[in-house]
């Protein structure tokens, strides 16, 4: 069955990782703001990192402890909705939009980051019980060696999916 299961990955590489691609280029940009019933724009949202080359009217930076939510410079104190959830807008910048628009860059590049490496993780399982039953075989031990560049492939995926976003942000802040 597994052998059988490998030469189906193997035989359709090009579509599983347009699937891949698709599923996730789209599902993973959705913003923790936006709601299905409001078609509104996002007033402000909430960043998890640092941005110490960006400073919030005030003082301090985007990510700082108490400047966790971004938004336009001229509604600082003011409310708006996250989720559902009434917060108020600690941090204003007239580049609070790019940040938001980073932070689901990120948001995208972790869980890639996660699916991949989880496929090399699952690949590199298969690969190794394929290498242990094949018996010598020539053509099983082919098999088990070719997955080895798929995992690989993965791993370098994975690598590509965190180090992205990080030159997406030098180009854009």
């Amino acid at each position: 069955m597994l052998k059988n299961f490998s030469k189906l990955i193997l035989a359709r590489k090009s579509k599983i990782l347009l699937i891949i691609f698709l599923v996730f280029g789209f599902a993973l940009m959705v913003d923790e703001g936006a709601e299905a019933t409001e078609f509104k724009p996002m007033e402000c949202c909430r960043v998890n990192k640092e941005y110490t080359d960006v400073d919030c009217i005030g003082g301090g930076h985007p990510g700082d402890p108490g400047h966790e939510i971004v938004g336009p410079a001229s509604k600082v104190g003011d409310t708006c909705k996250i989720k559902g959830e009434s917060v108020i807008i600690n941090c204003g910048t007239k580049d609070w939009g790019t940040l938001c628009t980073l932070k689901s860059i990120y948001r995208a590049g972790d869980w890639l980051f996660y699916f991949f490496l989880a496929g090399a993780v699952l690949m590199v399982v298969i690969s190794s019980y394929l290498f242990l039953a094949s018996g010598g075989e020539p053509a099983k031990v082919a098999t088990s060696k070719n997955m080895l560049w798929w995992i690989a492939g993965a791993l370098l995926l994975a690598s590509l999916a965190k180090t992205i976003p990080i030159m997406i942000r030098a180009v854009i802040v």
